[in-house]
Parts: C-alpha cells; structure tokens; sequence
C-alpha cells in the first residue's frame, strides 16, 4: 500500500527544512519526499492532510529501561544519594517483577514512547526480556531488546556459564522488526570472563551492544585499582569496541583520551540530559561534541516521562549554561545539532537507516505547530528543539505502520492500560515500601511517610 503524508514543513534528518512537501512510502520504505500536489503521480491509496504541521523523522531512544516505569514518582531526594542507586534501588525492583507487571511495564513505556514520537529504543538491560518481546509484537513497535546482564551484585556471584546460556537464547528471538542486542550492564557488575564472552557473542552474531560505562566515580576507581586503565580504556583494550553498533550510556567521566577512542571509533554515546544531571553531574558532550556520534536518551520513565522532545530542551539549557559559564559562548551545541542527535543521525547510532530518503526505513513522526504554546512559527528546527513537546506528535509511523494517527495510538488500548496500570498501585506500594524499608538512609520510613 503506497501511502502520502503532507506536511507544511519537512524537517531531514541532516535538519534541512523544506516547505509544502509529501513524504509517499509503501510498506517498510519511504518512495520519495516530493511537492504536495506531485504526491499522485505514485498513485497512493490514502493521502494523510497535515496542513499545519512538521513531518521528520522519529527519534532515536537510545538508552532506555522499559521495565523500571512502574518506579514512577517514588524517587525523592532521599533516595537519589544512594551509592549507587542502581544496585540499592533499581535492580532490587527489577528483580520483584514478575512475567505480568514486566510485560505491563513494557506496555506502559512503548506506549509513553510512541505517544512522544519515539520510532526505536535500545533497551539497557531487561530482567524480564521476553515479555518486553511480547510487549514489542503486540503493538508494533521496534527496538533492542537486551538482558539485564551481570555476574556480580553486592557479594552475589551468579553461574557466568548460566548468564552466557540465557543470552544465546535470547539472540534465537530476534526478527526482521525488532533486534535482539548484548548488554553489560556495568564493570562493575560483570566478571572479565563475562565480558570478553559477551564481546565474542556480539561478533559472532553480529549484533549491537550496549552499556552503563563512566557513571560514576567509583566505577572509574574500580577500573584503575582493578586492570591499571580508565573504563574504556579497558573495554578499548580487550576488543569490545569492534562490536558495532556499540551505544555507550552516559559517559559522563570520561578522559580527553576516552574521548578520542569515541571518536576514532566511531562508537554512539547516549546522553541522557534529565537522569545524568540529577544523578551524575554535568557532561561533557556540550565541549566536545564535533566529530562526536551521539543520541538522545530518556533512561526510562523511573525518573522522566521518557519524552525526548522535553530532553532537548534540557540538553539545550544545560549545553548553554555549560558553555556560556566556562567561555562564555552561547552559540555552542547548536539546535540543528541537538536535531539530528534526537534522530539519533538518522538511525545511524543503531545502525539502522531511518531518515526521509528514498530506501531509508519508513518511521517517521508527524508534530502539529498550531499550538497557542508553539505559535509563531519561523524556524521549524527551532520550534523542534527549543518549544514543541511530545503531547503535539501527532502521527508515528514505524515501519510503515501507524502506531499513533491523527492524535490517538492504535495498537495499545489507552484508556485500559491507564485502568490496569491504577489497579495496581495498591500491590506496587506494598513492593515499593518492602524495598524501602531496607534502604540504608539515615531517615526512618513509614508507610505515611512514603506516600505522603
């Protein structure tokens, strides 16, 4: 089915605005990006009206834990301080789900990503990977599915030989619409042998591989008194960065030499704007980001409501901040910049190609600016990047399928999840306040003071 969009602006992935065009696909591949009015000469069966809006491509969330979302509004600031919070407070949530809240916590994140215009998604590390794989086929939508993968947790030492089992069996479930990567999910967390085992996975399969890497002091610490090199130094050193695509999350502590195996490389860095302020401190992506493939992450609905659209914003104040305090430069980290990050430069982060040329992969977004917030309307990829937030997406298309049309999402019943996800709470409280009470925070929690 050959289909047209039209558009008042079309925005390409490299950030070029053009203005009154149609976006014509069939099935999985977009034909051409052609004047509205010359869309049927390719004879489409449906022609999609969007007089007042942008056409682009979809964005890239690049690093992502779809089965933390049900954590939504029960970190403060006394659990941010943590040390770390992912090994406190995160995992041991992960690890209470079941099959049941993991595939409605896979739900409720594809949904919140769909409705904000997110196309694809690399998932960090799922401890419940096949219901995420449900999730995924259910409703259309794309991604990396990963497993939550480590061999170290606080004294624990789980089976590397049965972890690397897991794995393999994983890797058997991937499809033409969905990848199945490797994650590590920290250093820290995972044996040499594991590491090396997963790197030869990778390669042998060749598939993607993400992971946490310089998130926080400590895991640089570790590295140094452990192997005598900095955290990718070492994964550098022992072959890990031929796997491509590798998506390194975070970044936040890495030296100018780290930097330049990035670069040189050509590995994806995935900035997290919201989560890496509040809990690791300011990148360095804003200095140092020419010649720098990098994307856009939401780090998962337990700290943000994973729309990426509200991340540029804030990537956008924080690169400013950053530059104009340091060197008072208020040019740098530019929006067409900031633009083709969120697309993850056309899918490339992820080794895909989703942009608006004939061939690429037809997943796209359509946004209505006629909004009393958004109007006027001069520069469309300024508009993007600095005013317009996922609640205008209008319309995503993913592989040629309408995942969200004309403002309402078509292959996830809405207002039933909202009614599940609400049922819940009651049960989740009492696994939220479970965790909690084992917290090692100098405050005493009760179950008034939890929810109040």
């Amino acid at each position: 089915m050959i289909v047209s969009v039209r558009g008042r602006y079309v925005i390409t992935h490299e950030g070029e605005v053009l203005r009154d065009k149609a976006v014509v696909f069939e099935e999985n591949r977009i034909l051409a990006v052609t004047d509205v009015g010359r869309d049927v000469e390719y004879k489409p069966e449906e022609i999609v009206e969007r007089k007042h809006h942008i056409v682009m491509p979809g964005f890239i969330d690049c690093h992502t834990h779809t089965q933390q979302i049900l954590l939504r509004t029960s970190i403060s600031d006394r659990e941010l301080p943590l040390p770390p919070i992912w090994t406190r407070y995160l995992i041991p949530f992960e690890r209470m789900l079941d099959d049941d809240l993991a595939y409605l916590s896979s739900l409720l994140s594809i949904a919140g990503k769909i409705s904000s215009g997110v196309v694809y998604f690399v998932e960090a590390g799922a401890p419940r990977p096949y219901a995420l794989i449900k999730a995924l086929k259910e409703t259309k939508m794309q991604g990396a599915v990963t497993m939550s993968t480590f061999d170290v947790l606080d004294g624990e030492t789980p089976n590397t030989r049965e972890v690397l089992e897991e794995v393999e069996r994983l890797l058997a479930h991937r499809s033409e619409g969905n990848d199945v990567w490797i994650s590590i999910r920290q250093v820290t967390m995972a044996t040499r042998e594991l590491i090396e085992k997963l790197r030869d996975l990778a390669l042998k399969h060749n598939v993607g591989l993400t992971l946490h890497l310089s998130e926080y002091q400590g895991e640089v610490d570790y590295t140094l008194a452990s192997y005598g090199m900095r955290p990718l130094e070492f994964i550098d050193h022992i072959g890990l960065t031929r796997v491509k695509p590798l998506v390194i999350a975070h970044g936040v502590y890495l030296s100018e030499a780290e930097i330049n195996i990035v670069k040189n490389k050509n590995l994806g860095i995935c900035w997290c704007p919201t989560v890496d302020s509040l809990v690791m401190g300011e990148h360095w992506i804003p200095l140092s980001y020419d010649d720098l493939l990098f994307g856009v992450g939401s780090d998962g609905g337990a700290f943000t409501n994973l729309d990426i659209l509200h991340e540029l914003k804030v990537a956008r104040a924080l690169g400013k901040a950053i530059n104009a305090s340091l060197k008072y430069d208020k040019t740098s980290l530019d929006s067409k910049t900031l633009f083709k990050a969120a697309t993850g430069w056309g899918g490339s982060i992820v080794g895909r190609r989703i942009g608006l040329k004939p061939g690429d992969e037809a997943s796209f977004i359509v946004i209505n600016h006629k909004n009393i917030k958004t109007i006027p309307l001069y520069d469309p990829v300024e508009a993007v990047v600095s005013f317009i937030e996922g609640e205008s997406v209008t319309d995503v298309i993913v592989r040629g399928n309408f995942l969200k049309k004309n403002g309402a999402l078509t292959t996830i019943d809405k207002e039933k999840l909202e009614n599940l996800i609400i049922e819940l709470i009651p049960k989740l409280e009492e696994k939220i306040y479970e965790l909690k009470i084992k917290l090692p925070i100098q405050n005493i929690y009760s179950r008034r003071a939890l929810y109040s």
